[in-house]
């Protein structure tokens, strides 16, 4: 796995930036703090969480979704993809979001960051494609 150097989020696309965030992962237990929470997510799911943690995120069923996703690349020690529903403030109403989570490594083989990407406004086949030849190519 990569190091984390702070530089990937600089690197990222300027038009993926808002759709990325990045959690520290400590003891590799939740809750997991955020350290970079970009703007176009706090806009999609109508809260911020940086120097926040998973906790912060609301309603119970998506932070658990997070939350177990977030301990799959942790565990997996291996990036992974996927494809979920994500809540809006309307009841009943969803959009589907393709996200990327990318493990960091500085300790050993321990993850210690998980860098996110979510589907920006460009289709989501785009920013996959994208992200996963910027970042996971390296890996």
């Amino acid at each position: 796995m990569p190091t984390w150097s702070g530089t990937e989020i600089e690197n990222l696309p300027a038009e993926v930036v808002p759709y990325a965030n990045v959690i520290d992962v400590g003891d590799g237990k939740p809750p997991f703090p955020y350290r970079f929470f970009g703007s176009g997510l706090a806009r999609l799911h109508t809260f911020e969480l940086t120097n926040k943690t998973t906790n912060a995120i609301d309603p119970e069923g998506f932070r658990n979704l997070c939350v177990d996703q977030h301990l799959m690349v942790i565990e997996g020690r291996r990036p992974m993809a996927f494809l979920n529903e994500i809540p809006t403030q309307t009841e009943g109403l969803y959009r589907t979001h393709v996200i990327l989570r990318l493990p960091y490594c500085d300790i050993g083989e321990r993850v210690t960051n998980v860098l996110t990407v979510e589907e920006s406004e460009r289709p989501p086949d785009q920013t996959w494609k994208q992200s996963w030849d910027e970042h996971v190519g390296r890996m």
